[in-house]
């Protein structure tokens, strides 16, 4: 069937089709964003947020700074949910004036002091799956960076939203810039509702 439509009707669909396809990328890329971004201590009033992660083992190394999550592990930080075979918790090198002591009191009426340690970055392997509300992620690793607030996938990185789908060999995000780059092999599916 031929195409009727004068040169500038049809320049104009290309176009909208092209801002359409950029907006929907930019859009799976910040729900992607959002939902690591939900590591950052942004979350309570107090700048404090809690994490939790579960396991079959747990190794720390207060040496090495590090804290090794084994078997089904499983982050949760409120509607952000992580999922990996092992996660990998390195915390920063602390000096006495970086401590920040917390004291509870539990049910006994007993006080017990408690060192709130400073995550340096958070990395998962094997079967990566971030999910959230706004999305999901998976790939065969994933590294979150906290000073730098930049989130490295690895290993066949898979994002989708709302149908649309991002793939590529690696994925970083920056999410103080609120960007995101895709090398190697980059791909979109996405869809759309035709005009009626």
């Amino acid at each position: 069937m031929p195409n009727n439509l004068p040169f500038s009707a049809m320049c104009r669909r290309k176009f909208d089709n092209l801002f359409s396809f950029v907006t929907v990328c930019s859009f799976v890329w910040l729900s992607v964003v959002i939902m690591w971004a939900d590591l950052l201590n942004a979350g309570s009033p107090q700048g404090r947020v809690t994490t939790t992660i579960t396991s079959q083992t747990m190794t720390a190394n207060n040496k090495e700074r590090r804290a090794v999550f084994r078997g089904s592990v499983v982050l949760t930080q409120g509607d952000l949910v992580v999922h990996s075979d092992v996660m990998i918790v390195v915390f920063k090198q602390e000096d006495r004036s970086d401590r920040e002591t917390k004291e509870e009191t539990n049910e006994g009426g007993t006080a017990s002091a408690h060192h709130a340690r400073k995550v340096e970055r958070i990395e998962a392997r094997g079967n990566v799956i971030i999910e959230k509300a706004s999305g999901k992620a998976k790939c065969r690793r994933a590294i979150y960076f906290k000073d730098e607030e930049k989130i490295v996938l690895l290993g066949s990185p898979v994002a989708w939203q709302d149908g649309t789908r991002v793939s590529g060999q690696k994925m970083i995000m920056y999410l103080k810039e609120n960007r995101s780059i895709v090398e190697g092999d980059s791909h979109v599916v996405f869809v759309e509702e035709e005009d009626a």
